[in-house]
């Protein structure tokens, strides 16, 4: 092949090495960096076993009032407030509404209501000042007024003429995606911080429930508590705390502030086995000590209630979507399993798996329009890859035969018989077969005009010889002297690409051109 040639492919070879070369980088750091599953590390029982999380919210509706007699005059001074407790975490057991907490998170004394009664009182009915608790009715204080300062301690310390009536009151927030809470009865009451406690809310039909570690189950090493330490929101899923288990002496210990997470609305919720999201116990303070309430006290209180474990609709469709997340099929399978959960349960945390498998799925679907679907296949494995490369290399051959033809252009096509690079001069060749082309061809003989018609020889005279004519067969032209083009010259060229032809070549070699 002529040098102009080797170079011309050289060219467009180098152009596709340089737009190929992407193409490999981006095939081979995409198979590195594949994302991984939607679903990677969730336990289907560990998320169920979350969605049963609620917030309790611990409170009582307080009457006081304080009887002043000091000055001989029967003076009664009385107020009604609705007095803070306490803030705690519990598990729905059953589907019709059942919540099992600690008696610790449900427990409510006179030593709870009292102070903040005592303090709103004084405060409002009698207008003294409070100093010495930075604002917080729940602590004691001083009363600014001397007066009065010692019958707030006599209210404090529950003497006869401070009388305190309360009734407690239980609210709870479930985990929902609009916020909402409903009043909650309280079923047996608790013998003390260390037995369980059991809430049950009205039209609880359908909830999700935690399932339950077998009653015979020892406690188990390690554990993950789940509750919430601020009111349920959309966003805001049940914070988790893993934690050691002392077997002997069922404390709860951990590398976070197990005591801080408990005192801040966690106490009372579930203690998870985090393989399996079984309940084994609940999280309570004994003693000031944080502890597990074993799982088999949870199934004696039940059981004494009349309310066994019971699950849901809702949990075998959600738990179904959350093993599609955890093989990976994060598609039309997962999503519509948290769809159909969402009709028995207004889930939070169900809308936020939807979402995830939404997302995913959609991401997928991008993907595939570009990649294949080798899962795990490296370097150029993907679709979309090998149709970009097919593409390219379409593209570079189309380059390639508009650079061949763009000699045969009218506004770069050279004279004929020019030498490239001549500036048009023609080639002895050309000369040649020029002037050849121009030779006149010889004038047709004329007939003799006047001849006689020929007369039949008279006897005995000597007879001249007869004139010779060319005659032409009935319907045949007569033959007419055609030129032969003289041999073309060794050294003419293609009138295309002016590569040098071939003696006697019908077409060029070079570009395949028709010689002319």
């Amino acid at each position: 092949m002529p040098g102009r040639h080797r170079r011309r492919w050289s060219r467009a070879a180098a152009v596709f090495a340089l737009a190929s070369s992407p193409l490999l980088a981006v095939g081979t750091a995409g198979a590195a960096d594949d994302p991984p599953a939607a679903g990677a590390g969730v336990v289907s029982g560990v998320e169920g076993s979350r969605a049963a999380v609620v917030r309790i919210e611990v409170s009582a509706t307080a009457e006081i009032a304080h009887i002043d007699h000091s000055t001989g005059d029967v003076n009664v001074i009385r107020g009604r407030y609705e007095v803070p407790i306490r803030s705690a975490s519990g598990v729905f057991t059953s589907s019709d509404g059942v919540i099992a907490t600690t008696g610790q998170a449900l427990t409510v004394t006179e030593d709870d209501v009292v102070v903040f009664a005592a303090n709103r009182l004084f405060q409002e009915e009698m207008g003294t000042a409070l100093v010495g608790n930075d604002g917080d009715l729940a602590r004691r204080a001083e009363a600014v007024d001397q007066y009065w300062a010692p019958h707030l301690h006599h209210c404090y310390d529950q003497v006869e003429h401070c009388v305190l009536f309360f009734v407690p009151q239980y609210t709870v927030f479930p985990h929902t995606r609009e916020p909402t809470s409903t009043p909650a009865d309280l079923l047996p009451v608790p013998d003390g911080p260390a037995d369980v406690g059991l809430l049950r809310i009205s039209g609880g039909g359908g909830t999700p429930t935690a399932e339950l570690a077998p009653p015979d189950q020892q406690l188990l090493e390690q554990g993950l508590l789940t509750g919430f330490t601020a009111p349920p929101a959309a966003e805001l899923p049940p914070g988790e705390m893993a934690v050691a288990v002392d077997p002997g002496t069922a404390a709860l210990s951990s590398d976070a502030d197990v005591a801080a997470a408990l005192a801040g609305g966690m106490t009372g919720g579930p203690v998870l086995d985090p393989a399996t999201g079984e309940v084994t116990g609940l999280a309570a303070t004994v003693g000031g000590t944080p502890t597990v309430v074993p799982v088999q006290r949870l199934h004696e209180a039940l059981a004494a209630a009349g309310t066994p474990p019971a699950g849901s609709e809702f949990d075998a469709v959600f738990r179904r979507g959350v093993d599609h997340l955890t093989a990976g099929n994060a598609n039309a399978s997962a999503a519509s399993a948290f769809e159909e959960s969402l009709t028995y349960y207004d889930s939070a945390l169900a809308a936020q798996h939807l979402q995830r498998a939404q997302d995913t799925a959609g991401a997928e679907g991008a993907e595939d329009a570009t990649a294949a679907g080798d899962e795990g296949s490296g370097g150029f494995g993907t679709l979309g890859l090998w149709i970009g490369a097919v593409g390219l290399v379409l593209l570079l051959l189309g380059l390639a035969f508009l650079l061949r033809r763009r000699g045969r252009r009218p506004g770069h096509r050279r004279p004929r018989g020019t030498r490239p690079g001549t500036g048009g001069v023609p080639t002895p060749a050309a000369l040649a077969e020029t002037a050849v082309a121009e030779r006149p061809e010889p004038a047709p003989v004329p007939a003799t005009r006047g001849a006689s018609a020929p007369t039949a020889p008279q006897p005995g005279a000597r007879s001249a010889p007869a004139p010779t004519y060319e005659r032409t067969q009935l319907k045949q032209a007569p033959a007419r002297e055609q030129s032969v083009p003289p041999a073309r010259s060794a050294a003419a060229f293609c009138s295309d690409c002016g590569d040098p032809l071939r003696e006697r070549a019908r077409f060029c070699a070079a570009c395949g051109s028709p010689v002319r």
